[in-house]
């Protein structure tokens, strides 16, 4: 008995797909990005750019000492609300400035409240 595939899937419709180029007879995915409903979609000079969760993730992750559960909500094109700890919402603004800052994204209004 020999194998040479095997297709596995198990994403959602609406789960962002990056495909992977390949030449077998199933298309293959390289990798699942995330929920097109978890996404936000920020201006970077005037141009709606769309920020995956993961990428969130990892700068709020790189810049806590500890384990940070927070939640976002977009409440406007340039508008972000943060539901977290009180004691953490310092850590999670310093994050999001870094990486805005680092993407050129325009102006983000931010507020906070405690979980």
């Amino acid at each position: 008995f020999r194998r040479k595939t095997q297709p596995i899937i198990r994403y959602q419709l609406d789960d962002i797909i990056e495909n992977k180029q390949d030449n077998g007879v199933f298309e293959p995915l390289g990798a699942i990005a995330g929920r097109c409903g978890d996404r936000l979609t920020l201006n970077a000079n005037h141009v709606p750019v769309t920020v995956l969760p993961d990428l969130i993730y990892r700068a709020i992750t790189l810049s806590a000492q500890s384990r940070v559960d927070y939640r976002i909500t977009q409440t406007g094109s340039q508008a972000i609300q943060i539901e977290a700890d009180v004691h953490h919402h310092r850590v999670i603004h310093q994050a999001w400035i870094k990486l805005f800052d680092q993407l050129r994204f325009d102006p983000v209004r931010f507020s906070y409240r405690p979980a």
